[in-house]
């Protein structure tokens, strides 16, 4: 099964992510901010197959994370999490963009999508 990291500032959120994803048989890691996500993307890189990306975060926020990604040539699909779709959304290129509060069964729809 696909392993999924999750990366978002709001712990309740990881949390809801990761036990829904867990029972649907995903492996999961988590990360509270995209410093953290980067690192474990740097570690565990090959392993992961998906991430799930809060778009607003203090530090390095969803939009530094994608550039990072991509400067280090880190081909991953990516769901990103937000509040609202504005312009800037659209240049980030994410795979798909998933609007909070999250759906579970939307978010699970996408994941399937994405890593089969």
């Amino acid at each position: 099964m696909a392993r999924i990291l999750v990366i978002d500032d709001e712990i309740e959120i990881l949390r809801i992510a990761e036990t829904f994803l867990l029972r649907k048989g995903f492996e999961v890691m988590t990360a509270q901010d995209g410093e953290e996500g980067l690192r474990a993307l740097d570690e565990a890189g090959p392993s992961i197959d998906l991430v799930v990306l809060d778009h607003r975060m203090p530090n390095l926020d969803g939009a530094g994370v994608l550039n990072e990604m991509r400067r280090k040539g880190i081909k991953k699909p990516v769901i990103l999490l937000t509040g609202s779709i504005g312009k800037e959304i659209k240049y980030l290129k994410a795979d798909a963009t998933l609007l909070k509060p999250i759906d579970l069964d939307e978010m699970l729809e996408m994941i399937r999508k994405l890593v089969g």
